[in-house]
């Protein structure tokens, strides 16, 4: 047991605490996203015809979230006789998206004092998710630790 001057000096020195510039300098990034569009037409009087593709890579945010989509698109149109025509249109999509460990909605739950890392760069584990006591006790019994790191785990995808 502590006494109330030990408690409220512990609760005192978390609240001087901030992870504000560890998540800003280790969990985010400046967001980039680039489109690339490209078309072709052509045809005559009786036959017409495009083509086009778009490539889009996005990397959000957040580290370890990006997408990457192709898009193909063809049409031809045929004038069979004066009064009957024919289309056929195919569109192809290709996406790749790997959203991350959802750091968004993490974030918005780790608390304002769990820093990320200590000063020499060691991962701080966050146990707000398992209880802290009975993660020690397994882990004298050769179990896996249960605490989590935001940056260990995004680095780690």
């Amino acid at each position: 047991m502590i006494n109330e001057a030990e408690r409220n000096r512990r609760l005192d020195s978390l609240g001087g605490m901030s992870n504000k510039s560890q998540v800003r300098d280790l969990l985010m990034r400046t967001g980039i996203r680039q489109n690339h569009y490209l078309s072709f037409a052509g045809g005559g009087p009786k036959y017409r015809f495009m083509l086009s593709s778009s490539f889009d890579d996005d990397k959000s945010n957040f580290i370890g979230e990006k997408s990457q989509s192709i898009q193909l698109n063809t049409r031809n149109d045929y004038e069979l006789t004066s009064w009957l025509r024919l289309r056929g249109d195919i569109n192809v999509a290709f996406d790749k998206d790997n959203s991350g460990i959802g750091l968004r909605s993490a974030l918005y739950n780790l608390a304002p004092y769990q820093m990320i890392q200590d000063p020499n760069g060691n991962y701080l584990n966050d146990y707000t998710e398992f209880n802290r006591v009975e993660n020690d006790t397994l882990l004298k019994y050769g179990f896996y630790d249960n605490g989590k790191n935001l940056l260990q785990e995004a680095r780690a995808r």
